[in-house]
């Protein structure tokens, strides 16, 4: 009887293990941007950023999504129309971000960001 309640106790554990790695949650932003991609890859990848404008010679675009009731930013830099920089917002722009001056907020307006390059 002991043995047989251990064994449905692991069938259990392991069909719980299987469904949740099979749900796993969708890739990150760092993990579908690459440094050196060009502006028309990440809006294929991210979408529209939130907000977009320019900080020490890079653009910057702003992302926020929400899992889990956590909301997570991701910043893209580019230099050259390429990407440079994805992950957190770095220390350094704080203040700027902060301010929000020179960022326009795209979000639920015109689809291409601001500083999307003109054909």
């Amino acid at each position: 009887m002991f043995i047989k309640q251990n064994a449905i106790r692991a069938l259990v554990t392991t069909v719980f293990l299987v469904l949740a790695a099979c749900s796993s949650p969708e890739k990150k932003a760092e993990h579908k941007v690459q440094i050196g991609m060009d502006k028309a890859a990440v809006l294929d990848a991210l979408g529209t950023p939130k907000k977009t404008g320019r900080v020490h010679g890079s653009d910057r675009w702003m992302y926020e999504t929400t899992t889990n009731g956590q909301v997570e930013k991701t910043d893209v830099y580019f230099q050259e129309g390429k990407v440079s920089y994805v992950g957190a917002p770095r220390p350094e722009d704080v203040k700027a971000l902060k301010s929000d001056k020179g960022f326009k907020d795209v979000t639920g307006s015109d689809p291409a960001p601001a500083t999307e390059p003109k054909k």
